[in-house]
């Protein structure tokens, strides 16, 4: 038998050497990755944040017009007369403009200047307001579906205007129906 001798090879240091840092800058890497996804989720958390907290405020304005839309069509079932309505606009009470005129819940001085109807709530920092046009004196004059039939010229159509606001002022909500009232 011949015999071999076996030589112990000495480990290549030189090799290491030049990888030294690596575990350094792909874990840096790894942790910059993660900073990334980390500040993108609370971006994307406050951004959602903000559109619940607006649509909440918008149904705080919404709410409001409506509290502001069904007072003033309180107010219309309880009078007998139209003779507190006038062109300039008593108390948020129009009477009816003419065919070139213009629609008074159109004009914003007529919403700055006082010319509305203030309705108390509490739980928000502006009121919600109301006006009231009387839009057609003459209405069911020939039209036989009118309480009354044909000839029957006593309905007074009322067009009901509400603006709400929310938390923020600058939220408004404005709100328009058309009230019918037979009057005698």
């Amino acid at each position: 038998m011949s015999k071999k001798s076996f030589k112990l090879k000495q480990p290549n240091y030189s090799s290491l050497k030049k990888q030294r840092g690596v575990v350094l800058i792909m874990s840096l890497t790894i942790l910059m990755v993660l900073t990334l996804i980390g500040v993108s989720a609370m971006k994307t958390s406050s951004l959602q944040e903000r559109m619940s907290g607006n649509a909440r405020d918008y149904q705080v304005a919404f709410e409001a017009a409506e509290i502001a839309l069904r007072a003033g069509e309180d107010y219309i079932k309880t009078i007998s007369l139209t003779t507190d309505f006038s062109t300039a606009g008593t108390n948020g009470r129009f009477k009816s403009r003419d065919v070139t005129g213009t629609d008074a819940w159109r004009v914003e001085t007529n919403w700055t200047s006082g010319l509305t109807t203030s309705v108390a709530v509490t739980s928000i920092p502006n009121n919600p307001e109301y006006m009231i046009e009387i839009l057609d004196s003459t209405y069911g004059a020939d039209d036989p579906l009118t309480p009354g039939g044909a000839g029957n010229s006593n309905i007074k159509i009322f067009r009901i205007t509400s603006r709400g606001y929310g938390k923020n002022p600058n939220t408004k909500v404005m709100l328009q129906t058309d009230f019918g009232k037979y009057m005698n």
